[in-house]
């Protein structure tokens, strides 16, 4: 949220600057790569009542080996003293490592496209069809869109398929939503390498509540078995 900054407002605009830095810490207090924004913010009227209401976002990147690190984000605007930071743990894990293995869920939504946003590095920004959001709550006139990629490890394995399945599962356990789709080992021509996969999910005909999206890989015929979870509210 904006709402605490200063803006100037010129030729009916209300403009500012924020300096945006990301900074990583490994698992063994040392400093990894970092990386900083200075992102101006020039919005009209509606932007503005917008922004003060639901916030600024401002998508980015940083390339991490595998590993434990702490994420610190900090936000400052120029010539004020107000700033803000967060400091959150991750894990980036090795995808050359095990037969099948799933990356982090990305979740964007049509409503949230609406929020101003600032992309310097959005790697995701071909996959779907909005900017990634970290909201969890939606309205049931909103349509959610998710993306993950699987990763195949299994060189030389003959020809088979891998199944793609998206569910929402309600709080009772009923299944509400299922997208089934295949890749075909061909599509890595005998190596290893990954298959990108979404999923969209209208939500009017869903009751208010909360529901678990569920996103998992399956070679046919094999065992090999991966998920992720996503919680989120409809409200």
């Amino acid at each position: 949220r904006v709402d605490s900054f200063k803006f100037t407002e010129k030729n009916g605009k209300f403009v500012n600057r924020v300096e945006v830095a990301l900074s990583t810490l490994d698992a063994t207090g040392k400093s990894r790569p970092s990386q900083r924004h200075v992102v101006t913010m020039d919005m009209t009227p509606q932007t503005f009542a917008i922004a003060r209401e639901r916030g600024f976002r401002v998508l980015s990147e940083l390339a991490l080996p595998p590993g434990r690190y702490q994420l610190r984000v900090s936000a400052a605007e120029e010539q004020t003293n107000r700033s803000g930071s967060v400091f959150y743990d991750v894990e980036v894990p090795d995808f050359q490592k095990g037969e099948l293995l799933m990356s982090g869920i990305a979740l964007a939504s049509a409503a949230a496209s609406g929020l101003p946003t600032v992309r310097p590095s959005d790697p995701l920004q071909k996959m779907l069809p909005g900017p990634a959001t970290a909201i969890r709550d939606f309205a049931r006139n909103d349509q959610i869109a998710l993306f993950a990629e699987v990763y195949e490890n299994r060189p030389g394995a003959p020809p088979h398929a891998i199944e793609l399945v998206t569910t929402l599962r309600a709080e009772d356990g009923r299944v509400v939503f299922e997208n089934r789709e295949q890749r075909s080992s061909a599509d890595l021509q005998g190596g290893t390498g990954g298959y990108g996969y979404g999923a969209r999910i209208p939500l009017a005909d869903f009751a208010p509540g909360v529901y678990v999206a569920h996103l998992e890989a399956r070679s046919v015929g094999g065992t090999s078995v991966a998920g992720r979870d996503v919680l989120i509210r409809v409200r």
